[in-house]
């Protein structure tokens, strides 16, 4: 049986929303991912180091992927020779050029049809760069299901939403999006909803959902303090781009939600949670993701997904791995001094490092396929394009103005070869003022 919205007409008409029908799949979801699931969600708030469930990745990977093989032995490395945490530094890390193009290789054996049609063959955004393909299987999609039950019991935020209410809204405001509505049998029976910002009637649509948890990336999150509308969510999750603190207060004290920021990618799911948003430090989700840090990037190990092992995986973003306690008192392993992909700052007029990607929503909707922003001096930005027509860079222009403080001349680079190689990860934001540069 399929949830589905009725069509409904855009009021801007920039956007496109497609209704999405959705398999409800109740008692199936409940039979198959309820016992896993539940034993992540323990796993998580009991602080499990991880080594067996990452030797048995290791295992899988060796002896069912045609591709891990040869790489391990090229490395001179099996799975027995991890005894702890600290051995996966010996292991080979995995390119995103790599995975493009060995993506059928890196398939556990045994693979089924029924196992794909319960997963999701992906691509993560191609919007900035070459798409990367990746398999996420079904225990890993409804991961989150865990990961909330998690922030619900270490945050301390009472019972869960009672069954039949809704309790998630994923906000969002990208030019194309698609319009859905279903349940989540294992966040209590609850419904989910993805609540576009440009529909018809969406803050009295909001309203009357009142949902116990509300999820988006910041620029979504941020039309909260723009509609008239009252809610209470008990939580307000925030992923995709940096959450500065400004905006999470200012959260906090429209709703009174407890606002967590996340660190998650589309190839994996949630990797860690920040106690603190905008601090760029963020609790690592360590029995289910193993993160570490070589020369300045993150490399991940996706211990959830075993039919698409992911072992050391470069993700191409900035930040430092530690162990201890944080100031919040929670020892761990932490991820720390996170700045995003591998960017620069840009600087504003009063000598201010700024996060560029604040703009990434407003670029997103150019229409183009590639892009760059360069700051080459504070007032002077440079966007490099590539694919679709000249863009209308008017709002572009407005909110980089509003980021550095005072007039900017945004001038336009139309690029007839792409700007990114297949596989790598963009550099999408770059600064050539002295200073900004963060790169490790």
């Amino acid at each position: 049986m399929a949830a589905m919205l009725a069509p409904e007409r855009s009021v801007d008409p920039h956007v496109q929303l497609f209704p999405c029908p959705v398999r409800r799949r109740y008692a199936w979801q409940l039979a198959r991912y309820g016992a896993p699931l539940s034993r992540w969600r323990r796993a998580l708030l009991s602080g499990e180091d991880g080594t067996s469930r990452v030797r048995a990745l290791l295992r899988v990977a060796e002896e069912e992927t045609a591709y891990y093989p040869e790489a391990f032995l090229g490395a001179g490395v099996s799975w027995r020779d991890l005894r702890g945490i600290e051995d996966l530094a010996h292991f080979p890390t995995l390119s995103r050029a790599t995975l493009q193009e060995r993506f059928h290789e890196l398939f556990a054996r045994g693979v089924n049809g029924r196992d794909v049609n319960e997963g999701w063959l992906g691509k993560s955004s191609g919007s900035t760069g070459e798409p990367v393909r990746f398999f996420m299987d079904g225990e890993s999609i409804h991961f989150f299901s865990a990961f909330l039950k998690f922030l619900w019991e270490r945050l301390h935020l009472g019972q869960l939403p009672r069954p039949g209410s809704t309790g998630v809204v994923l906000l969002c405001t990208l030019p194309r999006s698609a319009v859905y509505e279903t349940w989540l049998p294992l966040f209590r029976g609850t419904r989910f909803r993805k609540l576009h910002r440009a529909e018809p009637d969406a803050e009295a649509t909001l309203q009357r959902l009142s949902p116990a948890v509300i999820t988006g990336d910041p620029d979504s999150l941020a039309s909260l303090l723009e509609m008239d509308v009252k809610v209470k969510p008990r939580l307000i999750l925030s992923s995709a781009f940096a959450l500065s603190r400004e905006l999470a207060e200012a959260l906090r004290r429209r709703t009174g939600a407890q606002v967590v920021d996340y660190y998650s990618m589309a190839e994996t799911g949630p990797l860690g949670w920040s106690c603190e948003p905008g601090s760029g430090r963020f609790h690592t989700l360590l029995p289910a993701a193993v993160l570490e840090e070589s020369a300045g990037e993150i490399v991940v190990t996706n211990i959830r997904n075993r039919l698409f092992p992911l072992v050391r995986y470069r993700t191409g973003d900035a930040g430092s791995i530690r162990a201890g306690t944080c100031p919040c008192g929670e020892s761990g392993t932490i991820l720390d001094a996170l700045s995003g992909r591998l960017a620069s700052r840009f600087l504003t007029r009063e000598g201010v490092l700024v996060d560029p990607s604040q703009l990434q929503a407003l670029l997103c909707r150019l229409g183009v396929r590639q892009f760059q922003l360069i700051q080459r001096a504070t007032g002077d930005v440079t966007l490099r394009h590539h694919g679709g027509p000249e863009p209308d860079v008017t709002e572009v222009r407005h909110a980089l103005e509003r980021l550095v403080g005072g007039a900017v001349t945004l001038l336009t680079e139309p690029c007839a070869a792409p700007i990114f190689l297949p596989g790598e990860k963009p550099l999408v934001y770059r600064s050539e003022r002295v200073g900004c540069d963060v790169q490790p």
